[in-house]
């Protein structure tokens, strides 16, 4: 059998992983790139920056009331005497971990749900679909105050808040690839072939 070099072929090239062809698609989105720049700097800036600059973000200092920015003291000081540099670190810290776990709770029920709801089609479908309609229709504040009023304010509430009033959005994407997608030809095969709607 004559080779690629003899017949004046170049050599195959090797396949690509789907991670490697996954990152040159979200390197060429630059806005993207952006955002994860942005992501990465206020990580670490809320988990790395108080290791470097320890400011009193808990007790409160009488002689240190509403002092202007200087040294000691890069963007001043509270009226309780608590440093506004340390406060943002805190508060940074919580609205990492309150946004990225409630995103990727609300990630996760909204792509299940979407894609269940575009595969199994039918009655199925319309019933799921309606049923977001119906949550839709709920405004988020009123489902944030009740949860506050009766849960407290506390980290896992606002998280619970957060993600469960904010997946509707995403299921609808998700359905509308899912109904591309199953009538695919690769989709076909898999099923001429035995696969189970798992596995599909």
């Amino acid at each position: 059998v004559p080779s690629d070099q003899m017949l004046g072929l170049a050599p195959a090239e090797k396949p690509r992983s789907m991670f490697r062809r996954g990152l040159e698609v979200f390197v060429e989105n630059k806005l993207a790139v952006v955002a994860l720049g942005v992501l990465v700097f206020y990580i670490l800036f809320c988990y790395f920056g108080p290791l470097f600059y320890h400011g009193n973000t808990t007790d409160v200092q009488m002689g240190e009331i509403t002092k202007p920015p200087g040294a000691g003291h890069p963007l001043g000081t509270d009226k309780d005497g608590i440093d506004e540099l340390g406060k943002m670190m805190k508060a940074g810290r919580i609205t990492l971990e309150i946004g990225i776990t409630s995103g990727l709770l609300a990630s996760g029920i909204g792509m299940l749900y979407g894609a269940v709801a575009g595969y199994v089609g039918g009655w199925i479908d319309s019933v799921m679909m309606r049923t977001i309609d119906a949550l839709m229709s709920i405004p988020l504040i009123f489902a944030l105050i009740y949860l506050a009023a009766t849960r407290g304010r506390t980290k896992t509430v606002f998280i619970l808040a957060i993600a469960l009033t904010s997946w509707f959005s995403l299921t609808r994407l998700t359905r509308g690839d899912t109904l591309t997608i199953k009538v695919r030809d690769y989709v076909a095969a898999c099923r001429m072939m035995g696969g189970r709607n798992v596995r599909i």
